[in-house]
């Protein structure tokens, strides 16, 4: 007679997981949460380890879910398939910030346009530019992104900027790039631009209302250091 397999040690335990999720999900710890959510990434392994070793190594759940791709991979356990898991978290939350961003009334602050992009922005490796639409009320149209570059160069047309302004009929404009390096601090190429465009949408009566550098961990707002 042949004999009957066990079942794995944490199929059990994880459906007691799940039934203690239902019941009273803020008594979890942040492992148990992080066990969970991994859990439907590996169905068929114990994922309580791999959630300890990685809070232990990026601090809290925002650490995990926006550390680098390769180091999340030198995790013992963390497949690419698990990385992809993860990585569907991370774009999930980023748009979820960003539509929380554009659905606003108005922006009260470079500030705020920083907490609801940094996620976004702090994770790309390379240079991004975005324009925030607003119409005549402030009131945001659209996040639109214009152009990628390398690590620390990035081309932009004038015509591409000014089709897409016209296209949405916004009356201000902000700029939006990031600095993949981590320093906000804004290069002469930067400031240069900021100039040559300022001038090109005043004569489309369009305002540049702001240009904002955001890094991982801070930003520079052109409008809050009086260069526009």
């Amino acid at each position: 007679m042949r004999q009957k397999k066990e079942k794995p040690h944490y199929i059990g335990h994880r459906r007691r997981l799940k039934q203690k999720f239902l019941k009273e999900a803020n008594l979890f710890y942040d492992y148990e949460l992080l066990e969970l959510l991994l859990s439907y990434g590996l169905p068929r392994k114990d994922t309580k380890t791999i959630a300890k070793e990685l809070l232990n190594t990026f601090d809290n759940l925002k650490g995990v879910v926006f550390a680098p791709d390769h180091e999340l991979l030198e995790i013992n356990g963390v497949s690419t398939g698990l990385l992809t898991f993860i990585r569907v978290i991370r774009e999930l939350i980023t748009r979820i910030e960003e539509q929380d961003l554009t659905q606003k009334d108005g922006i009260k602050s470079p500030k705020e346009v920083f907490l609801y992009l940094k996620n976004k922005f702090g994770m790309l490796d390379k240079e991004h530019l975005y324009l925030l639409l607003l119409n005549g009320k402030n009131k945001i149209i659209s996040l639109e992104e214009i152009a990628q570059g390398t690590v620390n160069y990035l081309n932009i047309y004038p015509r591409e900027v000014v089709e897409v302004i016209l296209r949405k009929r916004a009356v201000g404009v902000i700029f939006i790039h990031n600095h993949p390096g981590g320093d906000a601090s804004p290069s002469q190429e930067d400031m240069k631009i900021t100039k040559k465009f300022r001038k090109i949408l005043e004569e489309i009566e369009v305002n540049l209302l702001d240009h904002i550098i955001i890094s991982k961990d801070n930003y520079f707002s052109f409008k809050e250091n009086n260069i526009i």
